[in-house]
Formats: structure tokens, sequence, C-alpha cells
């Protein structure tokens, strides 16, 4: 019976060594565009499609054509409006642009590059935060896209992508393109005022308070 009381008391005060952190979480967004290409609608950069979630993060695709969203041709622009249908903190977003190829060659091209990032919460004004640089796609399997992190957006239940300008503005066809976007809620630790684990400092008093108790009783 000692030895299982002790034992308890040990496993509490090295429990605090353990604590898991919460990590951010993916938030659940539908998409519209200001155009979209007959067979790749701008659902399909919010719908995971064209993702290998086995690697983390998770690789996109570069040869799946129904996976990727491209405007109508001769835009060389487009817009993009995101909406999680609720106000929600947004601590960060993950970018995977356009990165397909064909037989005919690499269409990397089209991928957005400058856009204007605005957010608007339910029923507030539009904020504008800024120009943003998303770097062009490589053409590969293995691309795992570039993370805009550190946003710390508050109550936001819309983002809007503003592309004025693609990668390869010499591209005919003139199409403007996003293979996926994810966005993030912001990392959550223990001791933040978010989490229901009891913190290290606490845990140890506890545990040094039952062992205290342990071998007044069963010390003598």
């Amino acid at each position: 019976m000692q030895k299982k009381v002790l034992s308890t008391i040990l496993l509490l005060l090295t429990g605090i060594v353990f604590i898991p952190q919460a990590h951010a979480a993916l938030i659940a967004a539908d998409a519209v565009a200001n155009s979209s290409w007959y067979t790749m609608p701008v659902s399909t950069i919010v719908d995971g499609s064209g993702l290998n979630t086995a690697n983390n993060p998770p690789t996109h695709t570069s040869t799946d054509w129904s996976s990727s969203w491209e405007t109508m041709p001769y835009q060389y622009s487009g817009v993009v409006t995101f909406d999680f249908h609720q106000n929600t903190d947004v601590g960060s977003f993950r970018v995977w642009n356009f990165n397909l190829v064909n037989g005919n060659g690499s269409f990397t091209g089209r991928g957005s590059k400058d856009v204007n990032v605005l957010t608007q919460t339910d029923g507030g004004a539009w904020v504008d935060r800024g120009l943003y640089l998303f770097p062009e796609a490589p053409g590969l399997d293995s691309y795992t896209g570039n993370l805009f992190a550190n946003q710390n957006w508050e109550d936001v239940r819309y983002v809007k992508f503003n592309i004025s300008s693609i990668w390869g503005e010499g591209d005919t066809g003139g199409h403007t393109g996003l293979s996926e976007v994810q966005f993030y809620t912001p990392e959550e630790t223990p001791g933040n005022g978010q989490s229901t684990v009891p913190e290290p400092a606490t845990m140890f008093l506890l545990g040094s308070g039952f062992l205290g108790i342990f071998f007044r009783r069963f010390g003598r």
C-alpha cells in the first residue's frame, strides 16, 4: 500500500515534465474567387486535394491539375476571399503556390506573386494586413509551401487575397493561380490562460504536499 501511494506521488511530481503542449489547429474555410477556369475551381485550394499529408508539413503534387485553382485567361491578377463562418483567431497561414507541370513544361509562372492581404471581422470593416510576396513554386512533388507565421489576427471571419501580379508575366495564357492555402489557430501553451492543465509550479506544490503527508503518516 505504501509503495503504491509513494509511486503515485512521484508520478505526479515527475509528470510536470511531460505536460503536453497544444499545437496550432487547422481552420476550416471556404473560398470564392472573382474568376475561375472551368475545371479548376477555387474550392480546390481549401479542400486538401493534391496534398500528401503523410509528410509534415504536407507536400503538394506537381501533376494533378484538378487540385489547383487558376483564373480565366489574360487576367494576370485575381481576388480570393476565404470564409471561416465565424470569428476566429489566426496565428499563421501556409501557401502552396501554383505548382503544376506537364509534358509541355512548367506552369509555375502562373503562381501568385504580389498579394495584398486583408481581414474582416464579421460585420466589421476590412483591415489591411500589408503586401506579401508569395514565392514561386518549384514544380516538384516535394513542395512544402511557405509558412507565414506570427500573424496574430484576432476575431477574423474573412481573409482576402488581392493578387496584383504573377511570376510568369510572359505566360501567354495570363492565368493566375494557387494550389492550396491553409490557415491555423495560434499555438496555445500551458499557462497562457487558455489551457486547463495546471502550471508546473502548482503541480510541484501539490506533489510536495502529498509527499510530506506520506512521510508524516508512514515514515514513523
